[in-house]
């Protein structure tokens, strides 16, 4: 009987999804089996990166077949536009974690209006 030797020691990198609705730009990430608390989020200008470690949960002899990865994982995504940073949340439920970056609130900026007569007693005092 031949045993496959187990992976060590790479970063692996988890499926992403980024999409944006009308108020929010959503990143969600596959990390099924992901202790949420050793999970970072981090956002650095314009890029989100998401990194953490997926403890195998059982001490093993070999594998016949590997395809869950374990050990560090990290993904990171350009954002497609600014960004409020001070609100961005996380939910971690079943295997996803999905963090929402509120996009900002446009600015908006009174404009005053000058009457004719304003701007005529602008002018005449040029």
């Amino acid at each position: 009987m031949t045993w496959m030797s187990t992976r060590h020691g790479a970063v692996w990198q988890p499926p992403m999804d980024v999409y944006e609705t009308e108020e929010d730009v959503v990143i969600r990430i596959e990390i099924a089996g992901v202790n949420p608390d050793e999970v970072d989020i981090a956002l650095v200008d314009r890029v989100l990166t998401v990194s953490g470690i997926r403890h195998d949960p059982a001490p093993k002899v070999g594998y016949h077949r590997m395809e869950i990865l374990y050990g560090p994982f990290q993904a990171s995504t350009a954002l497609p536009r600014r960004v409020d940073p001070a609100r961005i949340s996380a939910q971690y439920r079943d295997g996803f974690l999905t963090v929402t970056v509120p996009k900002p609130s446009p600015i908006r900026v009174h404009v005053d209006v000058a009457s004719a007569d304003t701007a005529n007693e602008s002018r005449a005092g040029e």
